[in-house]
């Protein structure tokens, strides 16, 4: 087994920078699932009054454009 050779102090101003970071993504992540959840409720809601209509061939047609 190895031993400890040296030891590091912490660098606690980019520990603190690298948290703010960290926290910041967390939120942007948290922000753009609440999102996704809340136009998935809205689109099944319409489509469930019939206020929308999703035609799978467009939809096919555009997404294949979009990439290629």
């Amino acid at each position: 087994m190895g031993k400890v050779t040296a030891r590091i102090p912490a660098n606690m101003a980019e520990m603190i920078a690298q948290t703010d970071v960290i926290r910041d993504e967390i939120k942007r992540t948290k922000a753009r699932e609440r999102n996704a959840l809340f136009e998935d409720g809205v689109r099944q809601q319409l489509l469930k009054e019939g206020k929308i209509k999703i035609h799978p061939e467009v939809l096919k047609r555009l997404t294949t454009n979009s990439n290629g």
